[in-house]
């Protein structure tokens, strides 16, 4: 489930705003989401996902990145489970540069935005 706050800004502003929260929030659209957690079943998915990743891939080529930021338009910010991004990115990037993969592990309560608007 996600919830919509009455709160709209930019992809600059929203990433200053987050920094910092405990909660995990998304920016689509201009509004900022707030993410609820998932089932021990979607987590235990995700590591799974993110370990098979981890152990194929060349670390001096690419780096997996659990939940960091992707940058989409319009005026978007998502984070989802699994990202797959160039290796020797700076440290403190928030976004994703060059991704080549990005996986989202589906939960009844928010395929509906999976599959739409991420």
């Amino acid at each position: 489930m996600n919830v919509q706050l009455p709160l709209r800004m930019d992809k600059t502003a929203f990433l200053g705003w987050i920094q910092g929260r405990e909660e995990r929030y998304e920016l689509g659209r201009g509004r900022v989401i707030m993410m609820t957690g998932g089932s021990r079943a979607h987590w235990q998915i995700t590591a799974n996902l993110f370990k098979a990743l981890d152990a194929r891939i060349d670390p001096e080529k690419w780096s997996v990145l659990p939940e960091f930021g992707i940058d989409l338009p319009p005026e978007s910010i998502r984070f989802p489970d699994i990202i797959v991004d160039r290796a020797g990115e700076p440290p403190k990037d928030l976004t994703a540069t060059a991704p080549v993969l990005i996986a989202e592990v589906l939960s009844p309560s928010s395929e509906r935005v999976d599959l739409g608007d991420k």
